[in-house]
């Protein structure tokens, strides 16, 4: 599950509940003052879509420099394909299935309408 969203800010998207130090913050960017001039709504949903850039931003790092997953991922995570080793490409071999001249099979399991790009 996702942590919870830092900046209230963002929770409460154009509403009232935007601290005004954010709206005068919008009416300081000349980027802003020069595209929407000092509209109260306009200036709470710039900030509130900065907020959500910036939230989005820190999320991916600490996704990305966090401890990595132990859990098989998707698309192995089906109980036919948990002992499927995967290589660093995240490709499987297609040696450690089984063929019956129709489908593939692993630990068991008959794999039916595999498809890859809409293909069969």
């Amino acid at each position: 599950m996702a942590a919870p969203i830092r900046h209230t800010q963002v929770r409460h998207a154009g509403d009232a509940s935007l601290p005004t130090e954010a709206v005068d913050a919008a009416f300081e960017d000349k980027t802003f003052v020069a595209l929407y001039g000092k509209n109260d709504r306009l200036a709470r949903i710039w900030m509130t879509e900065r907020f959500t850039v910036e939230e989005s931003a820190r999320r991916r790092l600490d996704v990305l420099t966090g401890p990595a997953s132990t859990g098989i991922v998707a698309p192995y995570d089906a109980a036919c394909l948990q002992t499927t080793s995967i290589d660093e490409d995240g490709m499987v071999r297609v040696a450690d299935f089984s063929y019956n001249n129709a489908t593939l099979g692993k630990d068991g399991f008959q794999l039916h309408g595999l498809q890859h790009d809409g293909l069969s």
